[in-house]
Protein backbone atom coordinates (compact mmCIF):
# COMPACT_ATOMS: atom_id res chain seq x y z
CA UNK A 1 0.00 0.00 0.00
CA UNK A 2 0.86 3.37 -1.11
CA UNK A 3 2.12 5.67 2.08
CA UNK A 4 -1.04 7.97 2.97
CA UNK A 5 -0.72 11.44 1.08
CA UNK A 6 -2.53 14.17 2.48
CA UNK A 7 -3.28 15.70 -1.31
CA UNK A 8 -4.39 12.21 -2.23
CA UNK A 9 -6.80 12.02 0.76
CA UNK A 10 -7.92 15.44 0.36
CA UNK A 11 -9.18 14.46 -3.10
CA UNK A 12 -10.64 11.37 -2.81
CA UNK A 13 -12.79 13.12 -0.39
CA UNK A 14 -14.00 15.41 -2.27
CA UNK A 15 -14.13 13.24 -5.39
CA UNK A 16 -16.35 11.07 -3.17
CA UNK A 17 -18.47 13.63 -1.58
CA UNK A 18 -19.16 15.23 -5.00
CA UNK A 19 -19.93 12.27 -6.71
CA UNK A 20 -23.02 11.49 -3.62
CA UNK A 21 -24.00 14.73 -4.00
CA UNK A 22 -24.50 14.54 -7.60
CA UNK A 23 -26.14 10.69 -7.68
CA UNK A 24 -28.64 12.31 -5.44
CA UNK A 25 -29.46 14.90 -7.16
CA UNK A 26 -28.92 17.77 -4.90
CA UNK A 27 -27.60 21.19 -5.84
CA UNK A 28 -25.02 23.45 -4.07
CA UNK A 29 -28.30 25.91 -3.21
CA UNK A 30 -29.94 23.12 -1.58
CA UNK A 31 -26.92 21.54 -0.02
CA UNK A 32 -25.43 24.92 1.52
CA UNK A 33 -29.31 25.26 3.12
CA UNK A 34 -29.19 22.05 5.29
CA UNK A 35 -25.48 22.44 6.34
CA UNK A 36 -26.21 26.28 7.20
CA UNK A 37 -23.06 27.24 5.26
CA UNK A 38 -22.46 29.40 1.82
CA UNK A 39 -22.89 27.96 -1.92
CA UNK A 40 -19.06 28.80 -1.98
CA UNK A 41 -17.87 27.23 0.78
CA UNK A 42 -19.41 23.78 -0.06
CA UNK A 43 -17.51 24.48 -3.83
CA UNK A 44 -14.23 25.07 -1.78
CA UNK A 45 -15.16 21.88 -0.10
CA UNK A 46 -15.57 19.72 -3.66
CA UNK A 47 -12.63 21.15 -5.25
CA UNK A 48 -10.19 21.07 -2.21
CA UNK A 49 -9.60 24.01 -0.95
CA UNK A 50 -11.42 23.44 2.46
CA UNK A 51 -11.84 20.84 4.45
CA UNK A 52 -14.82 19.85 6.29
CA UNK A 53 -15.18 20.84 10.28
CA UNK A 54 -15.62 16.71 11.81
CA UNK A 55 -18.82 17.95 12.75
CA UNK A 56 -19.81 19.22 9.10
CA UNK A 57 -18.86 16.20 8.00
CA UNK A 58 -20.81 14.03 10.26
CA UNK A 59 -23.63 15.96 8.70
CA UNK A 60 -22.61 15.50 5.42
CA UNK A 61 -22.71 11.56 6.30
CA UNK A 62 -26.14 11.44 7.23
CA UNK A 63 -27.46 13.90 4.80
CA UNK A 64 -26.26 11.67 1.65
CA UNK A 65 -26.95 8.20 3.58
CA UNK A 66 -23.44 7.21 3.35
CA UNK A 67 -23.41 3.71 5.18
CA UNK A 68 -21.03 3.05 8.52
CA UNK A 69 -18.27 1.55 6.45
CA UNK A 70 -18.20 4.41 4.14
CA UNK A 71 -18.47 6.12 7.14
CA UNK A 72 -15.12 5.29 8.81
CA UNK A 73 -13.28 5.70 5.40
CA UNK A 74 -14.06 9.37 4.63
CA UNK A 75 -13.03 10.27 8.56
CA UNK A 76 -10.60 8.42 7.68
CA UNK A 77 -9.82 10.10 4.85
CA UNK A 78 -10.07 13.65 6.72
CA UNK A 79 -7.72 12.97 9.35
CA UNK A 80 -5.28 11.68 6.69
CA UNK A 81 -5.62 14.94 4.84
CA UNK A 82 -4.70 17.57 7.82
CA UNK A 83 -1.56 16.62 8.08
CA UNK A 84 1.42 17.98 6.12
CA UNK A 85 3.19 16.64 3.73
CA UNK A 86 7.04 17.10 3.02
CA UNK A 87 6.91 19.01 0.15
CA UNK A 88 5.03 21.63 1.58
CA UNK A 89 8.25 22.75 3.08
CA UNK A 90 9.13 23.91 -0.36
CA UNK A 91 6.55 25.73 -1.21
CA UNK A 92 8.77 28.97 -1.49
CA UNK A 93 10.56 26.90 -4.28
CA UNK A 94 7.98 25.30 -6.64
CA UNK A 95 4.54 26.40 -7.80
CA UNK A 96 1.17 24.57 -6.82
CA UNK A 97 1.31 22.37 -9.46
CA UNK A 98 4.58 21.32 -9.09
CA UNK A 99 3.94 20.41 -4.93
CA UNK A 100 1.05 18.81 -6.57
CA UNK A 101 2.53 16.59 -8.82
CA UNK A 102 5.38 15.30 -5.83
CA UNK A 103 1.97 15.01 -3.89
CA UNK A 104 -0.32 12.85 -5.97
CA UNK A 105 3.61 10.88 -6.77
CA UNK A 106 3.82 10.19 -3.17
CA UNK A 107 0.58 8.52 -2.83
CA UNK A 108 1.00 6.95 -6.08
CA UNK A 109 1.01 2.91 -6.85
CA UNK A 110 2.15 3.00 -10.32
CA UNK A 111 4.35 6.08 -12.21
CA UNK A 112 4.68 5.92 -15.94
CA UNK A 113 7.14 8.47 -17.00
CA UNK A 114 8.43 9.32 -20.65
CA UNK A 115 11.27 11.55 -20.98
CA UNK A 116 13.30 12.96 -24.22
CA UNK A 117 16.41 14.19 -23.47
CA UNK A 118 17.31 13.30 -19.95
CA UNK A 119 16.52 11.11 -17.22
CA UNK A 120 13.67 11.18 -15.42
CA UNK A 121 14.10 13.10 -11.55
CA UNK A 122 13.02 9.69 -10.01
CA UNK A 123 15.94 7.94 -12.01
CA UNK A 124 18.80 10.43 -10.77
CA UNK A 125 21.78 10.45 -9.20
CA UNK A 126 22.48 13.56 -7.05
CA UNK A 127 25.63 14.74 -9.00
CA UNK A 128 23.73 14.10 -12.51
CA UNK A 129 20.39 16.08 -10.88
CA UNK A 130 23.26 18.84 -9.65
CA UNK A 131 24.23 19.78 -12.90
CA UNK A 132 21.13 19.87 -14.75
CA UNK A 133 19.00 21.80 -11.78
CA UNK A 134 22.22 23.99 -11.69
CA UNK A 135 21.08 25.14 -15.65
CA UNK A 136 18.74 27.09 -14.62
CA UNK A 137 19.82 31.12 -14.36
CA UNK A 138 17.75 32.23 -11.27
CA UNK A 139 18.48 29.62 -9.09
CA UNK A 140 21.03 30.52 -5.89
CA UNK A 141 23.21 28.13 -4.33
CA UNK A 142 20.09 27.29 -1.74
CA UNK A 143 17.92 26.61 -4.11
CA UNK A 144 20.48 24.35 -5.81
CA UNK A 145 20.69 22.42 -2.83
CA UNK A 146 17.05 22.29 -1.86
CA UNK A 147 16.02 21.06 -5.51
CA UNK A 148 17.99 18.58 -5.15
CA UNK A 149 17.24 17.65 -1.66
CA UNK A 150 13.47 17.02 -3.12
CA UNK A 151 14.84 15.07 -5.98
CA UNK A 152 16.15 12.81 -4.03
CA UNK A 153 13.25 12.55 -1.13
CA UNK A 154 10.90 11.83 -4.15
CA UNK A 155 12.89 8.83 -5.08
CA UNK A 156 12.65 7.21 -1.68
CA UNK A 157 9.06 5.81 -2.53
CA UNK A 158 11.11 3.63 -4.88
CA UNK A 159 12.20 1.28 -1.96
CA UNK A 160 10.09 1.51 0.29
CA UNK A 161 8.74 -1.80 1.63
CA UNK A 162 5.89 -1.80 -0.49
CA UNK A 163 7.71 0.72 -3.79
CA UNK A 164 5.85 2.34 -6.32
CA UNK A 165 5.99 0.98 -9.76
CA UNK A 166 7.91 2.88 -12.42
CA UNK A 167 7.51 2.12 -15.92
CA UNK A 168 10.11 4.60 -17.75
CA UNK A 169 10.64 5.16 -21.59
CA UNK A 170 13.41 7.29 -22.39
CA UNK A 171 14.79 8.69 -25.66
CA UNK A 172 18.52 7.00 -26.70
CA UNK A 173 19.52 11.01 -26.86
CA UNK A 174 19.12 10.58 -22.99
CA UNK A 175 21.73 7.90 -22.66
CA UNK A 176 24.47 10.01 -24.49
CA UNK A 177 23.58 13.69 -24.00
CA UNK A 178 25.96 14.65 -21.19
CA UNK A 179 24.85 17.54 -18.73
CA UNK A 180 28.03 17.00 -16.66
CA UNK A 181 31.06 15.54 -17.06
CA UNK A 182 32.13 12.14 -18.16
CA UNK A 183 32.71 10.69 -14.98
CA UNK A 184 28.76 11.28 -13.52
CA UNK A 185 27.17 10.38 -16.69
CA UNK A 186 29.17 7.18 -16.52
CA UNK A 187 27.51 7.03 -12.66
CA UNK A 188 24.70 7.87 -14.08
CA UNK A 189 24.37 4.95 -16.50
CA UNK A 190 25.20 2.40 -14.00
CA UNK A 191 22.91 3.61 -11.61
CA UNK A 192 20.04 3.39 -14.16
CA UNK A 193 21.56 -0.20 -15.03
CA UNK A 194 21.37 -1.07 -11.44
CA UNK A 195 18.20 0.52 -10.48
CA UNK A 196 16.32 -1.38 -13.47
CA UNK A 197 16.80 -4.26 -11.91
CA UNK A 198 14.50 -4.22 -9.55
CA UNK A 199 11.04 -5.86 -9.92
CA UNK A 200 9.29 -2.09 -9.89
CA UNK A 201 11.63 -0.28 -12.42
CA UNK A 202 11.14 -1.02 -15.84
CA UNK A 203 13.01 0.91 -17.99
CA UNK A 204 13.33 1.31 -22.15
CA UNK A 205 14.75 3.11 -24.80
CA UNK A 206 13.21 4.93 -27.61
CA UNK A 207 15.88 4.34 -29.92
CA UNK A 208 17.42 6.96 -32.84
CA UNK A 209 16.39 4.56 -35.13
CA UNK A 210 12.90 3.76 -34.06
CA UNK A 211 10.08 4.55 -36.78
CA UNK A 212 8.79 8.25 -35.90
CA UNK A 213 5.69 9.01 -33.50
CA UNK A 214 3.41 10.97 -31.69
CA UNK A 215 6.06 10.38 -28.76
CA UNK A 216 8.29 12.42 -30.29
CA UNK A 217 6.51 15.38 -29.95
CA UNK A 218 5.87 15.13 -26.33
CA UNK A 219 7.50 16.51 -23.89
CA UNK A 220 8.08 15.23 -20.03
CA UNK A 221 5.20 13.58 -19.53
CA UNK A 222 3.74 11.34 -16.64
CA UNK A 223 0.79 9.04 -15.24
CA UNK A 224 -0.05 8.39 -11.88
CA UNK A 225 -2.19 5.70 -10.91
CA UNK A 226 -3.76 4.96 -7.65
CA UNK A 227 -4.91 2.06 -5.10
CA UNK A 228 -8.26 3.90 -4.45
CA UNK A 229 -10.98 3.02 -7.41
CA UNK A 230 -12.45 6.50 -6.17
CA UNK A 231 -9.55 8.11 -8.07
CA UNK A 232 -8.48 8.61 -11.52
CA UNK A 233 -5.49 8.01 -13.11
CA UNK A 234 -4.05 11.73 -13.67
CA UNK A 235 -1.52 12.97 -16.21
CA UNK A 236 1.26 15.73 -16.18
CA UNK A 237 2.77 17.03 -19.10
CA UNK A 238 5.89 19.29 -18.02
CA UNK A 239 5.41 19.70 -14.54
CA UNK A 240 4.41 23.26 -15.01
CA UNK A 241 1.08 21.64 -16.16
CA UNK A 242 -1.94 19.92 -14.32
CA UNK A 243 -3.99 18.13 -16.77
CA UNK A 244 -8.18 16.77 -16.59
CA UNK A 245 -7.11 13.76 -15.06
CA UNK A 246 -10.95 12.27 -16.34
CA UNK A 247 -10.54 9.35 -18.50
CA UNK A 248 -12.02 10.35 -21.74
CA UNK A 249 -10.79 13.71 -21.43
CA UNK A 250 -9.42 15.34 -24.87
CA UNK A 251 -6.22 15.79 -22.83
CA UNK A 252 -5.86 12.89 -21.51
CA UNK A 253 -6.89 10.80 -24.24
CA UNK A 254 -4.41 12.26 -26.08
CA UNK A 255 -1.39 11.84 -23.74
CA UNK A 256 -2.39 7.96 -23.74
CA UNK A 257 -2.02 8.07 -27.14
CA UNK A 258 1.31 9.24 -26.94
CA UNK A 259 2.74 6.95 -24.30
CA UNK A 260 0.85 3.88 -26.17
CA UNK A 261 2.77 5.12 -29.27
CA UNK A 262 6.15 5.15 -27.00
CA UNK A 263 5.28 1.98 -25.92
CA UNK A 264 4.75 0.03 -29.46
CA UNK A 265 8.27 1.94 -30.78
CA UNK A 266 10.79 1.75 -27.61
CA UNK A 267 12.96 -1.35 -27.56
CA UNK A 268 11.78 -4.06 -24.82
CA UNK A 269 13.41 -4.46 -21.64
CA UNK A 270 15.92 -6.66 -22.81
CA UNK A 271 17.42 -4.83 -25.80
CA UNK A 272 16.97 -1.39 -23.97
CA UNK A 273 19.31 -2.94 -21.35
CA UNK A 274 21.51 -3.97 -23.75
CA UNK A 275 21.38 -0.58 -25.68
CA UNK A 276 22.15 1.14 -22.22
CA UNK A 277 25.38 -1.12 -21.34
CA UNK A 278 26.47 -0.94 -24.65
CA UNK A 279 26.91 3.29 -24.86
CA UNK A 280 27.94 2.35 -20.85
CA UNK A 281 31.10 0.34 -22.31
CA UNK A 282 31.74 2.55 -24.97
CA UNK A 283 32.25 5.89 -22.91
CA UNK A 284 33.78 3.69 -20.09
CA UNK A 285 36.43 2.63 -23.15
CA UNK A 286 36.99 6.50 -24.07
CA UNK A 287 37.04 7.56 -20.63
CA UNK A 288 40.33 4.87 -20.33
CA UNK A 289 41.58 6.14 -23.17
CA UNK A 290 41.71 9.86 -22.33
CA UNK A 291 43.66 8.68 -18.93
CA UNK A 292 45.88 6.41 -20.76
CA UNK A 293 47.08 9.62 -23.23
CA UNK A 294 47.16 12.02 -20.38
CA UNK A 295 49.40 9.42 -18.46
CA UNK A 296 51.96 8.90 -21.41
CA UNK A 297 52.08 12.95 -22.01
CA UNK A 298 52.79 13.42 -18.51
CA UNK A 299 55.82 11.24 -18.58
Amino acid sequence: MAPSSSTVARWELARRLAARRKSLGIDHKTLAGRLDVSRNYWSAVENERTLLSRDKLDQVITLFEFDDEASVELHELREQARFRGWWQAYANLYDENALRLFSLEYGATHIRAYESMIFPGLLQIEEYARALIALEPSYSQVDIDDSVSVRLKRQERLHDDDPVKLSVIVSEAALVQRWSGLGTHLAQLEHVLEISEQDNVQLRVLAFDSPPGSIANSSTLAFLSFESKYLPTVAFQEVVRLLDPVHGSSDFRRLELCWNDGQERALSLEESRRRVEAIYADLSRKKEGVFKATDKFRR
